[in-house]
């Protein structure tokens, strides 16, 4: 990478948005403008015909290291780059600078012109092959290669900037958090549940989280919970996320003394419910879970259904058709995996042993209603004992 100073961001799919383009232009802007803050001060991201722009000056490697990992992990962004800008008198200066800076010895390069300006005079592929030549010219460069250079130089002609750089980095595309509605996420400690909050908030969806313990805690000590260490790392793609924290104490008292049929999927019905009562309180239109179908007990079509008619709700489930291995790629790639991994006790150490894969919803029920004198009033007092913990941008807010 070149020292660069001026950072250029590309989109992908809001590109193909029709009369409201402009509205997802804003929201993306604004979210690269909040997390570029927490690590440049003083700069503003500037939003052009097809691209943003964010002149900087001298960062240090620790904080270009900082904002490369924002970018790479906003939702909305196709890929971005560190450049060098320049007059368009000055091109062949600077690619004979960025040409030597970056030379490999014995290797290939090649040069890549986008005239984004149509009324620079040359043809991209006319320039392209004039800076070649002048690179063989005025550097120890002598190997040209299409195909499978070591070192692409990038020259992007702008009618506001003309900017010079070697590498691209990849953005997780989509469409930024904010542009759809708020939605509450049934967050595990396991490796599903991180990947479909991941999955929703690439659809543009604000996300916030509800996690069941065995008992209440106390904010100082939720904050070293592992659960706690993946919502601050999805925060860093969802932005601005509510942790909520619910004992299910007051459901195991209610069942304690009673040997429930159907334990696995009477509990998840009474986890769904607590989430609808907590994202109706909250202006949630959706709950999100992990779901990937027939992989567990409780994710049978039987127990998915019966599980859905517990609630009036949208329950949004990205996962439904995903391999394993699939999920398993993407957590690698967003750096969840090794937190899901953690030894971890989860709530379903409290259903038996081997839970029934197929149910009804009349069943069910019946069951609810004999072992529940006051149901809501467990919900209730669940929801009143949570813990909540706010993120923002990969970091805790106090």
């Amino acid at each position: 990478m070149i020292d660069g100073d001026i950072l250029i961001i590309h989109y992908g799919e809001i590109g193909l948005k029709g009369k409201n383009q402009v509205d997802f232009l804003r929201c993306l802007q604004r979210n690269i403008q909040s997390a570029l803050n927490r690590y440049l001060k003083d700069v503003s991201v500037k939003m052009h015909r097809g691209y943003y722009s964010v002149d900087i000056k001298n960062p240090d490697s620790e904080t270009v290291n900082a904002v490369m990992g924002i970018l790479s992990a906003t939702p909305g962004i196709s890929w971005f780059a560190m450049a060098k800008k320049t007059d368009r008198k000055s091109i062949e200066e600077s690619v004979i600078s960025v040409a030597k800076d970056e030379y490999v010895e014995g290797g290939a390069f090649v040069v890549r012109v986008n005239r984004s300006d149509k009324s620079y005079p040359k043809k991209s592929n006319e320039l392209e092959k004039e800076l070649g030549s002048v690179i063989i010219n005025s550097t120890s460069w002598q190997n040209v290669s299409l195909k499978n250079a070591d070192t692409t130089i990038y020259i992007d002609i702008y009618k506001e900037n003309t900017c010079i750089y070697t590498k691209r980095y990849r953005g997780v595309g989509g469409i930024p958090v904010g542009s759809s509605e708020k939605v509450l996420s049934l967050l595990s400690g396991g490796i599903d549940s991180p990947v479909a909050s991941f999955l929703i908030a690439k659809r543009g969806c604000g996300v916030d989280f509800i996690h069941f313990t065995a008992t209440p805690m106390q904010h100082k000590e939720a904050i070293q919970y592992k659960v706690c260490e993946l919502v601050k790392k999805l925060s860093q793609t969802t932005l601005r996320s509510t942790l909520y924290l619910v004992p299910y104490t007051h459901y195991q008292l209610a069942t304690m003394e009673n040997r429930v049929d159907y334990d696995l999927i009477v509990f998840r019905r009474f986890m769904i419910r607590v989430a609808e009562t907590l994202a109706k309180q909250n202006n949630h239109k959706a709950l999100v879970c992990g779901d990937n179908l027939a992989q567990v007990a409780s994710q049978t079509l039987s127990n998915i259904i019966s599980a859905d008619k517990a609630t009036d709700m949208s329950i949004l489930r990205p996962l439904i058709g995903y391999d394993k291995n699939e999920i398993i790629d993407i957590a690698k790639k967003i750096g969840t995996y090794e937190i899901s991994i953690e030894p971890y006790k989860d709530c379903c150490s409290i259903v038996s042993q081997n839970p029934k894969t197929k149910s009804n919803h009349n069943r069910l029920s019946e069951i609810e209603n004999r072992l529940f004198e006051n149901y809501q009033k467990i919900i209730d007092d669940s929801v009143n004992d949570s813990t909540v913990i706010r993120y923002e941008n990969g970091s805790l807010c106090e």
